[in-house]
């Protein structure tokens, strides 16, 4: 499992939103298809975040759906 948030790039964790007919991905299932740590694809999702490139919504105490912003 790779740790190096630095590692990952954005079109990596952008590409699974393409990859799938769901609405939104969690942050655990994006971490899950590209076997890396979880707090490296939430790092990276802020980055994408603070870009306008993905929004996201608390759905409970610690959950958190996350989609990419369309064009």
């Amino acid at each position: 499992m790779v740790a190096n948030r630095d590692r990952l790039t954005a079109e990596e964790v952008l590409q699974q939103f393409e990859k799938t007919d769901a609405p939104f991905l969690t942050a655990t299932e994006i971490a899950d298809e590209l076997d890396v740590q979880r707090q490296a694809i939430h790092y990276r999702l802020q980055k994408l975040l603070d870009e306008g490139a993905v929004e996201r919504k608390e759905a409970g105490s610690r959950a958190v759906g996350w989609w990419r912003v369309q064009d």
